[in-house]
């Protein structure tokens, strides 16, 4: 009876550290592009490394008024990667991805970003 509690209990210390340590790592991934922190980054494709030229990339709280530049009340948005974000036209500067940027309103945007966990300056 003994040997089979050690056996469980190893099971269960088992299990728990393969889930600690195994996905939690995998969910910060799932993150990985709201950490871009300068203005290039280097992705790994798997097949090279490829710069990211990440000026659209927007981190911490967004200020969208400040990215207006012009005032028009306008700005282009990437739909796939929400903080991607400019006051000009342009392309989603990630490999995957590539879209062209989508024009919305500063209010749109700011409710894209908001239902997608990102901060935004108010």
């Amino acid at each position: 009876m003994k040997q089979q509690k050690k056996k469980a209990l190893f099971q269960t210390i088992t299990i728990a550290f393969i889930l600690i340590f195994g996905i939690i790592p995998l969910l910060s991934q799932c993150n990985k592009h709201r950490q871009h922190k300068h203005d290039t980054h280097i992705e790994d494709t798997g097949r090279t490394k490829q710069t990211i030229d990440s000026t659209f990339i927007r981190t911490g709280v967004i200020d969208l008024l400040s990215i207006d530049k012009n005032k028009d009340g306008f700005v282009y948005q990437d739909e796939m990667h929400w903080n991607v974000i400019s006051d000009e036209e342009g392309t989603c500067p990630f490999p995957e991805c590539q879209m062209p940027l989508k024009k919305v309103t500063i209010e749109e945007a700011k409710n894209n970003l908001l239902e997608n966990g990102f901060k935004v300056k108010k």
